[in-house]
């Protein structure tokens, strides 16, 4: 993860880069998407102008309309508990 200082208004944005969003979705178990569905997934979440890195805020409004609420663990990191 790391911070952005400014974008489009806001200040000290939460930015996950995309690998590593993929590389947490499978270790918690998702291993069984294909290329099509990680597509639609990066389309949806990604930001092209921040080099398609996911807004962590966006990504925790869409967990939370699934049900699953994000919880941080410390200051650095956040985790999924359903």
């Amino acid at each position: 993860m790391s911070i952005l200082e400014e974008f489009e208004g806001e200040e000290n944005v939460a930015l996950i880069m995309p690998n590593d969003f993929l590389d947490t979705i499978q270790e918690i178990g998702v291993s069984d998407l294909i290329n099509l569905d990680i597509a639609c997934i990066m389309r949806v979440l990604s930001k092209p102008e921040m080099n398609d890195s996911i807004k962590l805020d966006e990504f925790e409004v869409l967990m939370a309309n699934f049900g699953c609420n994000i919880e941080p663990e410390n200051n650095n990191s956040s985790s999924l508990n359903n």
